[in-house]
């Protein structure tokens, strides 16, 4: 069993569980093979569980990450694209505008739309979608 090199207590693991440090480098150097077993097995026995720790957090840290990225993009489509005098490019009217992205991760492809006409390419939007989950396509 290796020494931590802070306090000298002996331990199993990597790091010490008195002080919290890790330990030398060289005690990962010279017992590579060692950990990288350890941590095999350690994944074999728990697979079922970080299988289902990365379905679940993993994919919600993702999603929330994206969410957070889309909310800049459409910051920086407010900011430099102002809604002044604008027609929507639909119907033409003047009614209370908004910004309908074409592909949301690009801030500077959009059209300007009233709340009408927003409404109506959404759900062509939510048509065209469940129409390529049921024929099987997925991008």
């Amino acid at each position: 069993m290796p020494n931590c090199s802070r306090c000298g207590m002996k331990s199993k693991r990597v790091y010490c569980p008195k002080c919290k440090a890790l330990y030398d480098k060289k005690y990962k150097f010279k017992n590579k093979l060692k950990i990288m077993k350890q941590a095999k097995q350690y994944y074999q026995l728990n697979k079922i569980k970080i299988d289902e720790y990365n379905r679940t957090y993993l994919k919600t840290y993702q999603e929330t990450i994206k969410r957070k990225n889309l909310r800049a993009i459409r910051a920086l489509t407010r900011i430099y694209f102002p809604i002044t005098n604008q027609k929507c490019n639909f119907c033409k009217s003047r009614a209370k505008q908004h910004h309908h992205y074409i592909n949301p991760i690009e801030y500077d492809k959009f059209y300007f739309v009233c709340k009408k006409c927003h409404k109506i390419q959404d759900n062509k939007l939510r048509i065209n979608r469940v129409k390529q989950k049921l024929s099987g396509y997925n991008p």
